[in-house]
């Protein structure tokens, strides 16, 4: 995100922001909004989740075919200037082949509370 943001000279974003990807993983929103439902014993932890694909290309494939920010982002450059980004963005996720394939991080957070 903040390769495509800096590509189409946008400011960085609060990704913890309401609407946001992240919105609900700031620390300890999750659970105040679970509270605020009227649940009890309430309790999120962490869990990993990488996102394991063969290669960067794959899971650059997978977020142009999403309905990804950093393809409306983008969208808005010409064909050059975008491909610029992409390149960067490739190689930035470089750092993260292994010997089995590309394993981005990932963590999910799992949230269990009583009624």
């Amino acid at each position: 995100m903040s390769t495509a943001l800096a590509h189409a000279g946008l400011p960085a974003r609060d990704p913890f922001q309401p609407g946001a990807l992240m919105s609900l993983g700031a620390p300890g929103r999750l659970d105040e909004l679970f509270r605020q439902a009227g649940f009890r014993d309430v309790a999120s932890m962490v869990v990993a989740a990488p996102f394991r694909l063969p290669s960067v290309a794959h899971y650059l494939d997978f977020v142009r075919s999403s309905a990804s920010p950093i393809q409306q982002i983008l969208g808005r450059l010409d064909a050059p200037a975008a491909q610029a980004a992409w390149d960067e963005m490739a190689a930035k996720l470089e750092r993260f082949n292994t010997a089995e394939g590309w394993v981005g991080p990932n963590e999910l957070l799992l949230t269990a509370a009583r009624r």
